[in-house]
């Protein structure tokens, strides 16, 4: 965790690869849906951020080890420190029905398009149903 001004957001350096996860039971009749996140700059610096979204599916009896669905690599300009920035992470992302739906943002602190030089405080995932 890290402070965003007068707030908590979970920590995501600028090196390696860094995420965050939640699981989510989506209300019936979801079957599509667009991911957003809002994050803030924890220092007076300048730079892009480089975002990738991962979405594990599976229902009961199947196995949990099972690969991941990769959302594209999206890279967003950071604001000033500790303004807050919303972006789309990944436009079409489907719902299992049979859940439970897995979701992760990760930040791509080592791909050369993510040129901020300092971490980032992920504050929230939001989910827009699309269909």
């Amino acid at each position: 965790m890290v402070s965003v001004g007068n707030m908590r957001a979970f920590q995501l350096a600028d090196v390696g690869t860094n995420q965050v996860g939640t699981e989510v039971d989506f209300p019936p009749g979801w079957h599509t849906y667009r991911l957003k996140v809002r994050f803030a700059n924890v220092a007076a610096s300048t730079g892009n951020v480089v975002l990738r979204s991962r979405l594990w599916q599976f229902g009961p009896g199947d196995a949990v080890n099972g690969s991941s669905i990769a959302g594209p690599n999206t890279t967003i300009a950071a604001a000033g420190q500790y303004i807050c920035v919303e972006a789309t992470v990944n436009e079409d992302c489907a719902v299992d029905p049979d859940g439970p739906n897995l979701i992760a943002v990760m930040r791509l602190g080592s791909d050369a398009a993510d040129t901020l030089p300092n971490a980032i405080g992920l504050m929230s995932l939001m989910l827009e149903r699309t269909s």
